[in-house]
């Protein structure tokens, strides 16, 4: 997530006291006090908000102890059907272990994928267990392909949806692209992933959250097996990812 020691280096590198760090994040003067001095460890959002303030602001963070300032670059690559869903599965599980703290699903409609492309998302799923991210994902109203046990769906009109589905995390934007066979747009920049993912965010917002019971319905529908019969086997599987 972040650490105290990359909260500490990174208002250094921007010039900010801990008060200024308060006014950009929301965050109370005191609580960013108590954390750096690591008198207490935040809550899992409180986290999140302060690296999220801090990304913002044009930093990256390095593992666990390492922060820099983002240099602005745009690297553009087009990825075909065979190897989108493997290449974005690699980078995201990299990027993710280097320290990026989400992913966010714009109408990724799985169902489309072919059958290997979603034997490479499985690895994703797996990896979560030693990578924990904010992961979120939107997708269509009545749509139950729920992959992941964890609650990470919301439901929202097509029209809000649009017709390009995305997913972004750490400073990577992929876009998708249906026809005539599925294939992606990997951009790599700061500023336009940030800003996808601020129009992710109002869309969430306003969005509509399964119930627990239609997230199990979900789930069996897609996997064919039952929820409970399925746990233990689950878990032992992304613990050895």
């Amino acid at each position: 997530m972040i650490t105290a020691q990359q909260v500490r280096a990174g208002r250094a590198l921007l010039n900010w006291s801990q008060k200024d760090l308060a006014t950009h994040s929301g965050i109370s003067l005191n609580a960013i006090n108590n954390f750096e001095r690591e008198i207490v460890t935040p809550r899992r959002d409180t986290l999140q908000s302060l690296r999220k303030t801090l990304e913002t602001a044009g930093l990256e963070m390095i593992g666990e102890t390492g922060v820099n300032r983002i240099q602005e670059k745009l690297d553009v690559e087009i990825l075909g059907t065979d190897a989108f869903v493997k290449t974005v599965t690699d980078d995201l599980i990299r990027a993710v272990k280097g320290g990026a703290g989400n992913l966010y699903m714009n109408g990724i409609d799985f169902r489309r994928f072919p059958v290997n492309a979603l034997e490479e998302w499985a690895r994703w799923e797996k990896s979560k267990a030693v990578n924990p991210v904010d992961e979120r994902a939107l997708m269509v109203y009545g749509n139950f392909d729920f992959l992941s046990r964890d609650p990470v769906y919301r439901w929202v009109s097509r029209e809000m949806l649009g017709e390009v589905a995305y997913m972004t995390y750490g400073q990577t934007l992929v876009l998708v692209l249906w026809e005539p066979t599925p294939r992606a747009i990997l951009i790599r920049n700061r500023a336009v992933a940030e800003t996808f993912r601020r129009q992710f965010e109002i869309r969430w917002a306003g969005a509509k959250e399964p119930s627990p019971d239609q997230h199990i319905r979900g789930w069996e529908e897609w996997y064919g097996r039952p929820w409970e019969e399925a746990f233990h086997t689950y878990n032992v599987e992304a613990a050895a990812a």
